[in-house]
């Protein structure tokens, strides 16, 4: 009588009379166990779409796909739109992993010139 994502984690159930009903009382006990935390899923930070060095290079990634397969008839609109929205995906972690970069580098070379 539980989601499938609960059942891993249910220690113990138990069914017991009711009092004075028809009904009965059931218990049940959950683990508290902690998962291990991973990278999880990636999402667009919307900030991004008001940046323009950052629209800039997304529309560089979509010409460049749809240039790289152009003419090619074993990838169909389904396929291209997949491998279109891969390579945004990648495109943008780049681009916020090197925005995140220049800023540690400011921020270093800010406190450097404080001391």
């Amino acid at each position: 009588m539980i989601s499938a994502s609960l059942s891993t984690d249910a220690l113990e159930a138990d069914i017991l009379p009711g009092f004075k009903t028809d009904h009965s009382l059931i218990t049940l006990c959950l683990g508290t166990k902690t998962n291990p935390r991973g990278p999880g899923f990636w999402k667009l930070n919307s900030h991004f779409l008001k940046d323009l060095e950052y629209i800039n290079l997304i529309k560089e990634t979509i010409n460049r796909v749809s240039n790289e397969y152009k003419g090619d008839e074993s990838v169909d609109g389904i396929l291209l739109w997949d491998v279109m929205k891969m390579q945004i995906r990648a495109s943008s972690i780049k681009y916020t992993k090197q925005l995140k970069a220049k800023q540690k580098r400011t921020e270093k070379t800010a406190w450097r010139l404080r001391f």
